[in-house]
């Protein structure tokens, strides 16, 4: 009989062990992709702005707020939306020089209605903005000429894909591209070329902010660039950190809920570890007259070896491949209700072969001292065993 056979047999006759072994792995395998889904996303968002500032520039609104022990009372002022004017990007460019300056980024936003619904569409110049935001992934393209790039929820509450049409402010816009959900206010947003933007609207030509990314996390280098530009705003235009302490702390959180993550995944996969290395220590012990009896007829060591083995990795094969899919089903299911809806899950074909990968290595280094153990066995000891 070939050594294939009895592991099979010996799986199907064993029902209950291949199953407790088979849950055992799938568990472990299942949460390690569940949280890793969910970890990857948030590691490489908080590591993208690690040690960038980002210092915006805006015209100052003339509006003051009457208020009494917190309390606001009532808002004056005028509320008419003032712009920066284009030409301003390159004196802010200029006095860039000198600083370890990223990105210039100029932006018009302003409202639109599509479909009958309300968005923020914002015109930016994209080879700008990818220094701006290299964590962004776009599936398709980003825009071009007359074409519009959408957040994730954006895209959904539209029913949109891209290649589609898109009419905004009387004009037919192509959608060139959806944005990979990132949890922020860019999953609500459109948008497209500066250029495109300020053509909906001549009148508001100008600019509605100016944003410039620092690499430095040095305070006194910030704000000496900050004492630069003021030098060279005119009247009515103002710069500043863009809450940098409120965007530090998510930041924070987010590489600690990443890392509570990972370690409870790698808990669970010792756990499963533990419950393999007790199955398979237990079927040892309940087939050492089985072995003892191979043993005498010519069986080898290693071919006894060759069969408790055999069974480990079939079984975490199969425990790994089924955990992927239960883990993938979970991490669908649980990101919107943890990380807030519209948020991404890293899936695919790397997590599939690093679940793979673990389910064996997992189970091959809890079998493998029961697989030896019964390889080095005395034939006529164990034959003389009672069940």
């Amino acid at each position: 009989m070939r050594l294939s056979h009895l592991i099979y047999r010996h799986i199907l006759t064993s029902r209950t062990r291949a199953l407790f072994l088979f849950l055992g792995i799938l568990t472990g395998i299942g949460a390690y992709v569940a949280l890793s889904s969910m970890a990857l996303p948030l590691e490489r968002r908080a590591g993208a702005g690690e040690v960038s500032q980002v210092v915006v520039v805006t015209p100052v609104r003339e509006e003051y707020s009457l208020s009494y022990q917190g309390l606001t009372v009532a808002t004056a002022g005028t509320a008419q939306t003032r712009y920066l004017k284009a030409e301003l990007a390159q004196a802010v460019r200029r006095a860039a020089a000198g600083y370890p300056v990223v990105a210039v980024v100029p932006e018009l936003v302003r409202p639109v209605e599509a479909k009958g619904q309300s968005f923020l569409l914002v015109g930016s110049d994209f080879t700008a903005e990818q220094k701006r935001r290299p964590y962004w992934r776009v599936e398709g393209s980003y825009p071009r000429a007359r074409q519009v790039l959408l957040g994730r929820a954006a895209a959904e509450q539209l029913a949109v894909r891209p290649g589609d049409q898109l009419a905004l402010a009387g004009k037919v816009f192509q959608v060139s591209g959806l944005l990979e959900a990132t949890g922020s206010i860019d999953d609500r947003l459109l948008f497209a070329p500066l250029e495109a933007v300020q053509a909906l609207a001549p009148r508001s030509s100008g600019l509605s902010t100016i944003q410039v990314v620092l690499e430095t996390d040095s305070q006194p280098q910030a704000q000496a660039f900050i004492a630069a530009l003021a030098a060279i705003l005119p009247p009515g235009v103002t710069a500043a950190l863009q809450g940098e302490a409120a965007a530090r702390q998510r930041q924070e959180a987010e590489a600690r809920f990443a890392g509570l993550a990972r370690f409870i995944s790698w808990l669970l996969l010792v756990i499963a570890g533990v419950i393999v290395f007790t199955t398979e220590t237990g079927a040892v012990q309940e087939r050492t007259a089985e072995i003892g009896l191979l043993r005498t007829i010519g069986y080898r060591q290693k071919h006894i070896l060759f069969i408790l083995v055999g069974e480990a990795v079939i079984l975490a094969l199969a425990g790994g491949l089924g955990g992927y899919l239960v883990g993938t089903v979970a991490a669908r299911l649980a990101v919107p209700f943890i990380l807030g809806p519209g948020t991404s899950f890293a899936v695919g074909f790397r997590l599939l072969v690093s679940a793979l990968l673990l389910a064996l290595g997992t189970s091959l280094a809890a079998s493998g001292y029961p697989a030896w153990r019964a390889a080095r066995l005395d034939p006529l000891a164990a034959l003389r065993h009672k069940y």
